[in-house]
């Protein structure tokens, strides 16, 4: 007959061999369920409505805001000036996104000749083109005045530096006959007469010495 000591041994050792295990079990699954979490959670913050994204209506930043292909523009297509003009100041219109731009420009008479030269800048909106002296230019003859930024169409204006006139009349008295010398609200107006050319105007400057207006004549007054 075997001892009741003999009989319960092999049962307690194999309870002690599983006792680790059971140990070990439910730590393996809390692990098991922790690395399951993060990865969902990881998923979520990913592809959820919480990812961040960019703004497109924010203002971004860079090293030059200058949009370059944006065409330039003169304010006026054609100028002309009194003989006696020795310097003018040009206007034109940038875009605002051309703001701090540095636009160059260029004087160049019909033979290709350069006079003037330089560089402008874009300030709200607007960009300034100052050509001086003006005596250099030929009388009569129109030149050509470019400003370029970028690979777009440039901004060009034709200038022309009147002549001086043979004979010169008041035309103030003429105003009141010719509606469209009271519309451009000039400060001088005259007769001018060319007797070479036969030419016979009535010009009106503004207070720079710019033509406000001109248009041909005929009459007692021009002999």
């Amino acid at each position: 007959m075997k001892n009741e000591d003999d009989l319960s041994q092999p049962s307690f050792r194999s309870a002690s061999r599983l006792r680790p295990w059971r140990l070990l079990f439910p730590l393996l699954v809390s692990s098991l369920v922790l690395v399951l979490s993060f990865q969902n959670c990881g998923g979520e913050n990913m592809s959820g409505p919480e990812r961040p994204v960019p703004d497109s209506s924010s203002p971004v930043s860079v090293i030059n805001p200058v949009n370059p292909a944006a065409d330039l523009q003169f304010v006026e297509s054609k100028v002309a000036v009194a003989s006696v003009t020795d310097e003018l100041l040009l206007k034109g219109r940038c875009s605002i996104e051309q703001e701090g731009a540095r636009p160059s420009w260029t004087l160049s008479d019909p033979s290709g000749r350069t006079h003037f030269s330089g560089h402008a800048e874009c300030r709200d909106g607007e960009f300034e083109v100052d050509l001086r002296p003006l005596a250099v230019l030929n009388c009569g003859e129109e030149v050509r005045v470019i400003a370029r930024l970028g690979v777009k169409s440039p901004a060009e204006l034709l200038l022309e530096r009147r002549c001086q006139a043979e004979v010169v009349k008041s035309g103030e008295s003429l105003k009141a006959i010719l509606p469209s010398a009271l519309e451009a609200e000039a400060l001088s107006c005259s007769v001018e007469i060319s007797r070479s050319s036969g030419v016979c105007q009535h010009v009106c400057y503004d207070s720079v010495g710019r033509v406000a207006h001109a248009i041909a004549i005929t009459g007692a007054i021009c002999e």
